[in-house]
């Protein structure tokens, strides 16, 4: 029988993956895909409670909005002060003395109230951010799951990884609103943009080489952050040390 003709660049390098044929590479695939949802924190080493740096930053940025409004208040606070104790608009016209007096003490009315109003916000915006209660750390979010997903280098084929996943990490924002009993929070749980895992589903590892080679062929095609997902472990820790993460079929 002729020797089956490489398809892909892969192919034509001498991998030809005929693991991918075997029932039980179908197994470990469908093991993955209904794991990743719950597991797919722990396989990238991501804490699944809320981190002091995940906490600070939101609250860091909150402290900032809130310190910009503070000096904003205490601007508009010495420009009230500094404006004059006069009507400005009583120097025009031909205005008579006790209508000049009538303008003058509306004027100082006003500017008083515009200066308490702006010292009691000033007040409200000197207190302490009361922050609310945390809320529990969702799942990361699985935006898709692709299996056999090639990896291109502009139109040719470079190879397949075995499956492809898509997903967002959660992260925490820190909503903040100053009201008449000071400044309130609220946290909100966002995600942040996509990111990216492949998966190399292998029933069995004959040579360590091969599949190091095979796998460093399509980082350089753009595939990074790559795990081996198979049933021996006892090649964890080296294709750990050449940057390939690995996961153990149980």
């Amino acid at each position: 029988m002729a020797k089956p003709k490489a398809q892909t660049i892969q192919q034509r390098f001498g991998f030809m993956d005929d693991d991918l044929k075997k029932p039980k590479h179908d197994e470990l695939m469908k093991w993955l895909n209904d794991s990743v949802d719950e597991k797919l924190f722990e396989w990238l080493g991501i804490p699944d409670e809320w981190t002091e740096d995940e906490i600070s930053e939101p609250k860091t940025y909150a402290l900032a909005r809130k310190a910009e409004k503070v000096q904003s208040l205490q601007k508009q606070l010495d420009r009230e002060k500094a404006s004059p104790d006069y009507d400005p608009y009583t120097t025009f016209g031909n205005l008579d003395t006790s209508q000049k007096d009538i303008m003058n003490q509306k004027y100082l009315i006003e500017k008083g109230e515009r200066i308490s109003k702006i010292e009691k916000e000033f007040q409200q915006a000197s207190e302490q951010i009361r922050v609310s209660p945390l809320p529990l750390k969702p799942s990361i979010r699985i935006v898709k799951k692709q299996w056999e997903e090639p990896v291109m280098s502009n139109d040719y084929i470079v190879g397949f990884v075995d499956m492809a996943v898509t997903f967002q990490l959660p992260r925490l924002n820190l909503n903040i609103e100053l009201e008449e009993n000071g400044w309130n929070s609220k946290w909100n749980i966002g995600y942040a943009t996509d990111n990216r895992i492949n998966f190399e589903v292998k029933t069995e590892i004959p040579s360590l080489g091969e599949l190091i080679r095979q796998l460093n062929m399509y980082k350089s095609y753009g595939a990074k952050n790559i795990f081996v997902v198979a049933p021996d472990d006892s090649h964890k820790e080296l294709l750990q040390e050449q940057g390939i993460g690995f996961i153990k079929y149980a």
